[in-house]
């Protein structure tokens, strides 16, 4: 993060992921979901993220393309806009547009990433 984001700046911007409608997640390089915002976690119909993954939130279908189109544009640019297949509580996988970045790790992979959703 940048040195020059102080602290009032970051608890402003967490209390505005936490407010928010929109599905906000974070997940590491394993695909192991680090955080969800309370809205995610009510689409999704969880409460505990322990132990979740992208498997969890993803059908099978979106990993196909998450190799063939998400990755290539995240590898390139960093971030990527588009609709995606979410598993959503009750209403089976529903697409949603999702707008994710990653970081890249020194060998050019991507090192986890932060997706900011909504139907």
């Amino acid at each position: 993060m940048d040195p020059g984001v102080d602290a009032e700046v970051i608890a402003q911007l967490l209390t505005f992921v936490e407010q928010t409608t929109e599905f906000v997640g974070v997940s590491d390089p394993w695909g192991r979901i680090l955080y969800l915002n309370p809205a995610a976690q009510k689409r999704l119909g969880v409460v505990d993220i322990e132990g979740l993954s992208l498997v969890d939130l993803f059908p099978p279908e979106a990993f196909g393309f998450y190799y063939e189109v998400v990755r290539p544009e995240l590898l390139r640019a960093g971030t990527w806009t588009g609709d995606v297949l979410v598993n959503a509580a009750g209403s089976g996988a529903i697409p949603m547009r999702i707008s994710t970045t990653a970081r890249l790790g020194p060998g050019g992979e991507t090192d986890g990433g932060v997706v900011l959703a909504r139907e």
